[in-house]
């Protein structure tokens, strides 16, 4: 293997940022001889890892050098393509030919360009060639070989497109709620929340050829959480400065981001000083608080509290029912209405972490408070709370950016029928075959024939409508720059 591995390297040589081969070392360990980390000899330096099957065939590469430095120039994806190529052909030259172009995808910094195999009828085979990330200045990150045998499913009989289209309405549902219209997701998006008909979760991923109508969240036993209102009566409000501890301690910093104010407090304030992650607003420190406001505002986005070390404490860990009521009092203490701004989400807030005999055991409660608009849900919009489990205690408060936003203008008038929104939705959707993958008990890779739904130009998946203008929104695939 050793012998096989050197073979390697030296093809690789160029992709690797002008290193010589004399000035490579290999390092691999006894019960993964295919596996290889690539040093530089006489010093600590990692240049790449490769990764070999028991056959000696190159499987995985990836150039750490690559990620030295971002590019200064960016090449064109046809470019890009032309590098990948010249790749298979030097490389993998029998494989190459039966493998054919898929994309090139733009990743802000980064190209991914897909191969793949195809099936008789010319239909994608997805994960069955050769994947690669480059840099957009054509320097490699890394490839991933999918090659191997695979087996393709062809059902005896198999539905019209026709039919497909009809079984996929008919599972078809939607979700009213109040929705961010994102510009950096959707075609025309304006960042304005909308009244819209959400039709990503109640949406099927594909309709088998056997008529079988096939959701991937419902297969794995997901479920959209439910909720629960919260009661106002006798919860005793407890303001976040008061339970995070800042009312006890001294202002030691302060600096402006992108808007917001950040904060630190300690009631130690020379442990503070000098310490790199005091700059790092996410990270805990012993005897401080990190705060993140609203600029010129009270709004408090976010609060970081260091927890006391296990057995400090010398208490007897709390249950979910009084660290819940802690979480309400602080939901209360900075939102005295949040019985009409909030649900709570059903989800279990158990945090989990091994204790000294590695044993898992409950270290806090994260409480997730979702924003409402009467009875319509404000997506993406809320308070996270988290309680330690040791001392009853506030470890973190996390607010979302517009938690206080003001729906009232949002449903003043009426929403259209869902029927309505269900017809715009499936207007112009037509059922395309693609292969599924999937694998066996043993691993190989399986490619059933499926009907997708396919939307017109500019492409992408419709998520929703909406309610009052009726326009749909579309993802926006201006990344997929070639196909």
């Amino acid at each position: 293997m050793r012998e096989t591995i050197n073979q390697w390297v030296n093809k690789l040589i160029p992709y690797l940022e002008g290193v010589r081969a004399d000035e490579i070392g290999l390092e691999t360990l006894p019960d993964d001889p295919g596996s290889c980390m690539l040093v530089r000899k006489g010093s600590d330096e990692l240049l790449g890892e490769l990764v070999l099957d028991d056959e000696g065939d190159l499987r995985f590469f990836s150039c750490f050098r690559a990620t030295e430095h971002a590019p200064v120039v960016s090449l064109a994806p046809r470019m890009i393509r032309k590098i990948a190529e010249q790749f298979l052909r030097s490389l993998f030259e029998e494989d190459s030919a039966n493998l054919q172009f898929s994309s090139v995808v733009d990743l802000e910094s980064i190209y991914s360009v897909d191969f793949v195999r195809r099936d008789m009828d010319g239909i994608e085979l997805p994960n069955s060639g050769m994947s690669f990330s480059f840099w957009k200045d054509g320097r490699l990150l890394d490839m991933t070989n999918h090659l191997g045998p695979l087996i393709l499913i062809n059902e005896e009989s198999n539905i019209t497109p026709e039919a497909a289209l009809d079984l996929f309405m008919a599972n078809l549902t939607a979700e009213l709620k109040i929705s961010r219209y994102d510009r950096e997701i959707y075609v025309k998006g304006d960042n304005e929340f909308h009244l819209i008909y959400d039709f990503l979760t109640g949406a099927p991923d594909e309709v088998k050829m056997d008529g079988t109508v096939f959701s991937l969240a419902e297969e794995l036993g997901y479920t959209q959480p439910g909720h629960d209102r919260l009661q106002k009566d006798g919860v005793e409000r407890l303001p976040l400065t008061a339970a995070s501890g800042i009312d006890e301690m001294k202002f030691v910093y302060e600096e402006h981001l992108d808007g917001v104010d950040y904060e630190v407090y300690s009631d130690e304030p020379a442990l503070v000083d000098g310490d790199s992650r005091l700059y790092d607003p996410d990270a805990p420190m012993e005897h401080t608080v990190k705060l993140i406001t609203g600029h010129r505002s009270d709004l408090i986005y976010s609060a970081v509290v260091q927890p006391e070390p296990a057995g400090k404490s010398g208490r007897q860990r709390i249950g979910r029912a009084d660290a819940f009521q802690t979480a309400v009092s602080i939901l209360f203490g900075e939102f005295p209405d949040a019985d009409r701004l909030f649900r709570l989400r059903k989800e279990d807030p158990e945090l989990y972490e091994d204790d000294e005999n590695g044993e898992m055991e409950v270290a806090g409660y994260q409480f997730i408070f979702d924003r409402f608009h009467e009875d319509i849900q404000i997506e993406d919009e809320g308070v996270e709370i988290n309680i330690d489990a040791r001392t009853g205690k506030l470890l973190r408060y996390d607010a979302s950016d517009r938690v206080t936003f003001n729906a009232e203008g949002l449903t003043e008038e009426a929403p259209i029928e869902l029927t309505t929104a269900k017809a715009l939705y499936m207007s112009d959707i037509r059922m395309r075959p693609v292969r599924a993958r999937n694998e066996n008990d043993g691993g190989a890779p399986v490619y059933e024939l499926v009907y997708v739904p396919e939307f017109p130009p500019p492409g992408g998946h419709v998520h929703a409508v909406d309610a009052h203008t009726l326009e749909k929104w579309t993802v926006d695939t201006g990344a997929l720059l070639e196909e």
